[in-house]
């Protein structure tokens, strides 16, 4: 240990810079702001921006030539007579925010979209803000190809329904993993909404630089830090649910309603960066019995030793008291009453530290060690307590090789879970996880970008040698490794028009709760199936992406093709058992997923009013390789199509300000589904589900509204949400939320 702490020694010493380095800093022309992880050419060095928006260096000669470049702005080449011990101040112009967008998940440091080699969307915190949604979950539909089924993501259709457990979309916050270990599920009340800064959504296979979890795609959340001027900003809303068209359906007298408030301050203390946010929610679900009360707190504080160490610390603590309805009772008198008035009621705690370092050697070299420890507790009814203390630790190495117009991104990772449940049986399992990634960046011919990386993972589950009676091999102890690679290219025409290909391998092992969860919800079984094995696939695309600006009117307009293909594709559905009726993830063999999707986004100025949109639009064909009488039977209809997929989403949001008013406009869209579960067309007639499906189809649109109004720092907004009352549903015997109409007040200080 001494000799580390020795190395580290030496290490600081060195790269403490002298007194008569010559230093410059890039800011933004505009807000003021430092501009990280900027390039920056002085005369035949490169260099890169640390967090202060600062590069330092020495040279013989009082006069030297600089060409800066960041993505969003203008590149800048000027001449700089410079004296030792000064800071020259150097601002760069941002561009159109539409045609210029910067994103880190494709690649894992900031590029330009225009240069990504795969799909990327970007939800912008003006738009979170403006539909007052209190947790991301509620917004993420807003972007094309994206559903959420009971708080699990879907993107473009490569996941069906699932429960509570084993998500193919990886939740990342900062760069971190944030999905739940043992269940493999995101908590999506962990994000700080508060403080959101941009959200990036990548579709497709990712699993080499982010690991298992990637199978079908990444939600990244990048939360903001403190500026030059502090700032304190405070939220709160208030918002009444409507009842049903049919009174029938209805069963409050009161109308159920939902408060929440939230505050968030940001400051520069020297050389601390602090964001210090809280959160509280509670709400009056309109299902019987239904609340939730939860409180939440954030920490981000960012310290800069010098121009090379940066060390950093992110945590939250969050508490909840909740109970859910998994199914209605009926679709009538009791579609929103819990069958049986049977309800989840969970007392949740969950808190997470994330320490960080970070140092750019003298070859501009970046290095990253960044760990978590996770810790989850939840007190449930019904037997399904369960706790989980989940260790995550990862070195990357970042270098941009600009003599051969290159960047390599490398790294190890490792985590350990521990979990110990009720729904488990009262049994502990364990397992880790190691991955070693690869990938280089290399452009040719100033427009031709190539992408190629590549990653092993090695992965352990630890279990008792018998389990609920089952008779585990190896004595329960599961090992199993894998590597997968990618490819891609992007062709850049100019500014404003690239075109794009990827191919991607995918892989999922199975998460604890997945293999070995045994529980029973509203009087139905939740089964165990130590036999579920890894997920493994692939996925394709080509794009393009147009930018245009056409006097006042600036956009983009992305079309992509995209296929996929998975091998032993993993479901949740239903499952008998010696006669008892109930769920299970199973694995449903290989499958085949096309389509096509066009995301547009477009802004133009006319006087005092400005004009606003995003939108897009997603098919896709969703099918088994080996479509089987097998297969058939287990569905509602004979067609080869995968369950609970919708073929059609289309969503748009439109916004109007004039002055200080806004007017905004939302629509999404999704087709009937076409398969679900056969048992729902039994004589039992489950819940009344077939009886449902004889008069209504599961496509719905839904129509939402908002009005707000800014003097100065304070903000006013009304929104009412599912406009027309559409009575509707997701995934078979749940409706969601009737009309709903809420106030949110708002201000910065």
């Amino acid at each position: 240990m001494i000799r580390y702490i020795v190395i580290l020694f030496f290490c600081w010493s060195n790269v403490l810079y002298a007194q008569d380095q010559l230093r410059v800093q890039l800011i933004d022309a505009n807000t003021k702001e430092a501009l990280i992880g900027a390039n920056v050419r002085v005369d035949s060095a490169y260099f890169v921006t640390n967090m202060d928006g600062l590069i330092s260096f020495e040279s013989d000669n009082s006069t030297v030539s600089i060409e800066a470049s960041y993505v969003g702005y203008e590149t800048l080449n000027s001449k700089l007579s410079l004296s030792p011990g000064e800071v020259y101040t150097l601002p760069l112009q941002a561009v159109s925010a539409l045609l210029n967008v910067a994103t880190i998940t494709g690649s894992r440091y900031e590029k330009d979209i225009m240069q990504s080699v795969a799909s990327i969307s970007v939800l912008k915190p003006a738009l979170i803000s403006a539909t007052n949604a209190p947790a991301l979950n509620t917004i993420l539909d807003k972007i094309p190809g994206v559903q959420i089924i009971d708080g699990q993501a879907n993107i473009r259709g490569g996941s069906g329904y699932s429960y509570g457990a084993g998500s193919r979309v990886l939740l990342l916050v900062d760069d971190m993993p944030a999905l739940q270990a043992d269940a493999g599920r995101p908590n999506w009340s962990d994000i700080p909404v508060e403080n959101i800064s941009q959200v990036e959504v990548l579709k497709g296979a990712s699993s080499v630089l982010y690991g298992a979890a990637a199978l079908n795609g990444i939600i990244h959340v990048r939360t903001g830090y403190a500026k030059d001027r502090p700032t304190t900003s405070v939220s709160s809303s208030y918002t009444v649910f409507d009842g049903p068209e049919d009174v029938v359906q209805q069963w409050w007298d009161k109308a159920p309603a939902a408060y929440n408030v939230g505050i968030t301050h940001k400051q520069k203390i020297g050389k601390l960066d602090l964001v210090t946010a809280g959160f509280y929610h509670t709400e009056d679900g309109v299902y019987k019995g239904e609340y939730t009360d939860r409180v939440r707190g954030n920490l981000n504080m960012r310290y800069r030793l010098n121009d090379q160490w940066t060390i950093g610390l992110q945590s939250v603590f969050n508490y909840s008291d909740a109970a859910n309805a998994f199914v209605w009772t009926n679709p009538t008198s009791g579609a929103f009453i819990p069958f049986g008035e049977e309800l989840t009621a969970t007392i949740a705690t969950r808190y997470y530290i994330d320490p960080s370092i970070q140092y750019i050697d003298g070859g501009q070299g970046v290095h990253k060690v960044r760990g978590r420890f996770y810790s989850i507790n939840n007190e449930n009814t019904n037997n399904q307590s369960n706790s989980s203390l989940y260790s995550f630790a990862e070195y990357q190495y970042q270098k941009r090789m600009e003599s051969l117009d290159m960047q390599i991104v490398a790294g190890l990772s490792a985590n350990q879970i521990y979990s110990n449940s009720e729904l488990f049986s009262d049994t502990t399992f364990s397992g880790n996880n190691q991955a070693v990634y690869l990938q280089l960046e290399k452009t040719l011919f100033s427009s031709l970008t190539i992408n190629v990386g590549g990653r092993a993972e090695f992965n352990t589950l630890t279990a008792p040698a018998i389990v609920q009676g089952i008779t585990l091999p190896n004595n329960g102890v599961d090992k199993e490794s894998q590597f997968i690679s990618r490819f891609g290219l992007n062709y850049r025409y100019n500014d404003y028009s690239s075109s794009r290909m990827s191919w991607g391998q995918g892989y999922r092992y199975p998460t604890i709760t997945e293999k070995f969860i045994s529980t029973t919800v509203a009087g139905f079984r939740i089964f165990p199936n130590p036999a579920l094995e890894s997920e493994k696939g692939w996925s394709a695309e080509i794009g393009h992406r147009q930018g245009f600006a056409i006097h006042k009117l600036t956009g983009f307009a992305d079309l992509s093709l995209f296929w996929s293909q998975y091998q032993n594709m993993t479901e949740f559905g239903f499952y008998e058992e010696d006669g008892d009726l109930g769920f299970r993830s199973s694995n449903i063999g290989d499958t085949d997923i096309k389509g096509l999707e066009l995301e547009v986004g477009a802004e133009y100025a006319l006087g005092p009013v400005t004009a606003r949109c995003i939108g897009g639009y997603t098919f896709i064909d969703p099918t088994y390789q080996n479509f089987s009488l097998d297969i058939a039977n287990t569905s509602s209809t004979d067609e080869n199509i995968l369950k609970y997929r919708s073929r059609h989403i289309y969503n748009a949001d439109v916004q109007l300000d004039l002055y200080s008013f806004s007017l905004g406009f939302a629509q999404r869209y999704a087709s009937h589904v076409e398969a679900i579960d056969n048992v729902f067309f039994t004589p039992v007639d489950f819940v009344f589900v077939r009886a449902f499906l004889a008069k209504n189809t599961t496509n719905y649109t839904i129509t939402d509204f908002r009005l707000g109004y800014r003097y100065k720092q304070f903000g006013l907004s009304i929104l009412l949400n599912n406009a027309f009352n559409v009575l509707y549903t997701k995934r078979p015997a749940l409706f969601e939320n009737p009309r709903n109409v809420g106030i949110r007040f708002s201000a910065q200080f």
